[in-house]
């Protein structure tokens, strides 16, 4: 969330967590880093349940929830303009993966992530001598997995 504000400046934000309290702490950070950061306003909205309605104008949904099994929203409410990145890379094909694709979404797995966690825990280490490892890291990953690799 903090990287979508602060890097791909998106200006509004829908959080839902299984825990209210949780979302609006993170709601209160997030306002705070628009306005004192970021030097503008966000529209940050915590929300009890996503509607088809909000997935109907969004164009990004992440889940960071560590569920691989189960789906947390409708997977009806999934239209193909919209990008699905699920963060959790065990099973490379979570639900929501398999319910996005279905749906003709654009996919993003959470394998990205730990490939690119891994690069910059190398580059780190390494103090940058190795230069961009993370075309190997996704070589490494998609070798290991073949042909599970969620595209």
């Amino acid at each position: 969330a903090f990287a979508l504000i602060w890097h791909a400046r998106i200006g509004e934000l829908v959080i839902w967590n299984r825990n209210r309290l949780r979302s609006e702490g993170l709601a209160e950070n997030l306002v705070r880093l628009c306005g004192e950061g970021a030097g503008r306003e966000c529209e940050i909205r915590v929300q009890d349940d996503l509607s088809e309605a909000d997935l109907d104008e969004a164009t990004l949904l992440v889940n960071t929830a560590p569920v691989s099994d189960e789906l947390l929203v409708d997977p009806e409410a999934l239209g193909p303009g919209l990008v699905v990145y699920d963060l959790v890379y065990h099973p490379a094909w979570t639900a929501l993966l398999k319910a996005a694709d279905r749906r003709h979404c654009k996919i993003i797995s959470g394998l990205e992530m730990l490939a690119s966690q891994a690069a910059l825990s190398f580059d780190i280490w390494s103090k940058g001598m190795a230069g961009n490892v993370r075309p190997v890291m996704i070589d490494v990953l998609k070798t290991r997995i073949k042909d599970q690799w969620p595209q």
